[in-house]
């Protein structure tokens, strides 16, 4: 009987599973757009990273600062950081270049015109470079060479060219020091004006603010020496001053960077570098947004200054994270507000069903007459009608499931929900044929639909 009402219900037999399918795919719907809006917050927390840098206490200077070994142990050994950057610069100059500078007075006026000369920059990513900071750098390679020389190239540190005095170290370590080329990246600027092309090698001066390790009274000061470069790069030269850039080793040794343990026997300058040597600049990227709050916190314990507030270590650390914390407040909200209208929704498409059900069964009295008058009992009357309604509904929320999910990949969540409406529907038919089965038989014949 269920079955011979199906294909004689017309109209009843189409609406059915027509609200059921429209039902469904709303419920899914709203309940995938909420779920993409968490899922894109996690990722966003999971995936996005974070720039961090080292500023002046003030927060207005993120160059010419004094970051020692030691602040970078402690950075490092701090959960979530990924690379980090550090550069260190002394002034260069070409000998033919240089004016002739009297005496007396002429020393005074050349150590001038060498602190305004460009920087001769170790550094071990273009990224920590001032002139790079806010700006990608467009650079042109020499075949076979690209950034990552300047953090995986191991070369002599410049200062190992003095001994644990001060002086020049003997004439023939002296003679490969000379003539060892640095590979460099310069400007483009620079090399038009000196007719260099990539390849070329050229020799500059520069000069060194020497102190030795556990040095004795008149041996610190500052060294001249020679450099020989080898041009692997050229940039595009956005400042007033030509400055050139060697791997971050020219300074500081890979593995005194990396806070590596100390030999028992090892060279002076080593353990001056281990023990002084100081960065100018200094910035690391936070691996993940999801780690920020440990992190904040971890660097608070470490005792890390923040701009404006001195604590136990006067390096202060600064984020990038204000557009990051812009967006998660802007998700967020709008999560909290989908949650909200998604409840809503859901809960009056759900009544929307129920009602359906109850009005699609309970408009059918004469029919409960009519089987009653026949002699057939509650139950097969129950089990007939819900078995129609059953079946009707199922095939719309099938139909819904697939056509949406054919578009659409759906969750378990979404298959929760489409099941919540599923039973709901059925719900309503099973309190229309409840409330019907107790109308007596004559006021079942009187009712009109």
């Amino acid at each position: 009987f269920a079955h011979l009402s199906i294909l004689r219900g017309g109209f009843r037999t189409l609406v059915v599973p027509l609200v059921a399918a429209v039902l469904t795919v709303l419920i899914i719907f709203l309940s995938g757009v909420y779920q993409n809006w968490v899922t894109g917050l996690a990722e966003l927390e999971k995936n996005t990273q974070i720039d961090g840098m080292v500023l002046s206490l003030d927060g207005r200077s993120y160059a010419d600062l004094s970051t020692s070994i030691v602040d970078i142990k402690r950075l490092r050994e701090t959960e979530g950081v990924g690379e980090i950057s550090v550069s260190k610069g002394v002034h260069y100059w070409l000998d033919s270049e240089m004016p002739e500078f009297g005496k007396g007075f002429g020393a005074e006026s050349r150590d001038l015109w060498i602190y305004q000369q460009p920087n001769l920059v170790a550094v071990s990513e273009l990224r920590a470079a001032k002139d790079f900071y806010y700006q990608d750098a467009s650079v042109d390679w020499l075949p076979g060479w690209d950034e990552s020389m300047l953090r995986e190239t191991e070369v002599p540190p410049l200062i190992a060219f003095f001994d644990q005095s001060g002086r020049i170290v003997d004439e023939k370590e002296a003679e490969y020091l000379l003539n060892f080329e640095y590979p460099a990246v310069a400007s483009r600027t620079f090399l038009d004006e000196h007719g260099l092309e990539l390849g070329d090698s050229l020799y500059c001066q520069i000069q060194i603010e020497y102190s030795p390790y556990g040095g004795g009274r008149g041996s610190s000061g500052m060294k001249e020496r020679m450099v020989c470069l080898r041009i692997v790069g050229a940039y595009k030269q956005q400042g007033s001053k030509a400055h050139i850039y060697i791997p971050g080793s020219a300074h500081c040794p890979t593995d005194i960077l990396m806070g590596e343990e100390a030999a028992e026997k090892e060279e002076t300058y080593r353990k001056y570098l281990r023990d002084n040597a100081t960065f100018e600049t200094c910035r690391f990227t936070l691996s993940s947004a999801s780690l920020l709050d440990d992190f904040r916190a971890a660097l608070s314990e470490k005792g890390f200054s923040e701009v404006g507030r001195i604590h136990k270590i006067r390096t202060t650390i600064v984020l990038s994270d204000a557009a990051y914390l812009k967006l998660k407040e802007s998700m967020e909200r709008n999560i909290s507000i989908g949650r909200t209208v998604g409840i809503l929704i859901a809960a009056l498409v759900v009544v929307v069903g129920f009602l359906v059900s109850w009005l699609m069964t309970s408009s059918r009295k004469q029919e409960f007459a009519l089987m009653r008058g026949f002699g057939a009992g509650r139950i097969r009357i129950f089990l007939s009608f819900f078995h129609e309604q059953f079946v009707l509904c199922l095939l719309g929320c099938l139909i819904g499931l697939v056509s949406l999910f054919w578009l659409y990949a759906g969750s378990p969540l979404q298959l929760w929900l489409a099941g919540a409406f599923f039973v709901l529907y059925l719900l309503g038919t099973v309190a229309a044929i409840l409330v019907n089965g107790r109308m007596k038989l004559m006021d079942l014949f009187a009712s009109k639909e």
